[in-house]
């Protein structure tokens, strides 16, 4: 399909791509599904390219990985908070697998189906609430909750 996206490329165009393919679908009818679908999947792969981002830059990362930026996160002024940082410091295992686990595994659960993709929604809204409560972030948390019935409709939508 990428060679075909290098040019521009009609309904009309798709049409043929899946009568090519044995489909039958009126150029009209592909229209209509990317009218209907495309904002939902675009929210949704919009949603997960961030986690992926996130997850991975923080992969690259050695504070990251063994857990020292998020202790340094809690422990600051500006988005600190005392509980949790003396929680961190006590048990370094939290910080190190809280750092980054739910981020690089949030794309992989949604695509296990949606038994996991409700697990990751639900690790999804109580990371981002726990971010707004403790560091005072409450733009992600409407952001990304935003975004979760999209997610939700492309993993259901797909199978």
């Amino acid at each position: 399909m990428g060679w075909y996206l290098r040019f521009s490329l009609s309904y009309r165009d798709v049409e043929e791509l899946l009568a090519e393919r044995g489909l039958r679908a009126d150029h009209v009818t592909v229209w209509r599904w990317v009218q209907r679908y495309a904002p939902e999947w675009f929210v949704a792969a919009q949603s997960g390219l961030s986690y992926i981002i996130a997850g991975t830059s923080k992969l690259s990362s050695t504070a990251w990985r063994d857990g020292t930026a998020l202790t340094g996160i809690f422990s600051t002024d500006i988005y600190g908070c005392q509980p949790i940082y003396k929680l961190l410091v006590r048990h370094p295992a939290i910080s190190r697998f809280a750092a980054w686990s739910f981020e690089c595994s949030f794309v992989g659960l949604c695509l296990l189906g949606p038994r996991c993709a409700v697990l990751a929604i639900a690790l999804g809204v109580l990371f981002h609430l726990g971010t707004a409560v403790s560091m005072g972030l409450n733009t992600f948390l409407a952001s990304f909750i935003a975004a979760y019935p999209a997610v939700w409709f492309v993993v259901t939508q797909h199978r």
